[in-house]
C-alpha cells in the first residue's frame, strides 16, 4: 500500500491493563460520541488540538460503547474525548475512520500544508 509504517493495533483483555501497558503518548484519545465533554477533530483548539506530526493514539470502544467507568478510566490515564459527528459507527468502521481523519488532518492525505 505504500506505507512505511501501519497503524499499530494492540489486543488487551481489560482496559486498564491496556492503559497501564501503552507507551506514553501526548495525542492520545477515547472515542467517546455524545459525550458533552467531547470535541470535533476538526473543531479542536488549544489544549485539546493535536500537534501535528506526532504520534496519535485512538481508543475505540465494543458494540455499544465504553461503560461510563471505562471513560473515566481512559480520561483519567491521560487521553481526551473525542468524537467522530452525528453518527454512531460500528467498532470496526469507527477505527478505520478515526485512522482516515487523522491522516487527512495532520498525516499526509491532507493538501492544506
Amino acid at each position: 500500500c505504500g506505507r512505511q509504517f501501519p497503524p499499530e493495533i494492540y489486543w488487551h483483555s481489560n482496559l486498564e491493563t491496556a492503559l497501564s501497558a501503552l507507551p506514553e503518548c501526548p495525542n492520545s484519545w477515547v472515542l467517546s460520541p455524545g459525550s458533552a465533554d467531547s470535541v470535533s477533530w476538526n473543531n479542536s483548539t488549544g489544549a485539546d488540538r493535536a500537534k501535528p506530526k506526532e504520534h496519535q493514539r485512538v481508543l475505540v470502544g465494543p458494540e455499544g460503547g465504553f461503560h461510563p467507568e471505562e471513560i473515566d478510566l481512559a480520561l483519567r490515564s491521560g487521553m481526551r474525548p473525542v468524537d467522530l459527528g452525528p453518527r454512531i459507527l460500528r467498532t470496526e468502521t469507527a477505527a478505520v475512520s478515526a485512522v482516515a481523519i487523522l491522516q487527512f488532518l495532520w498525516g499526509d492525505l491532507s493538501q492544506n500544508k
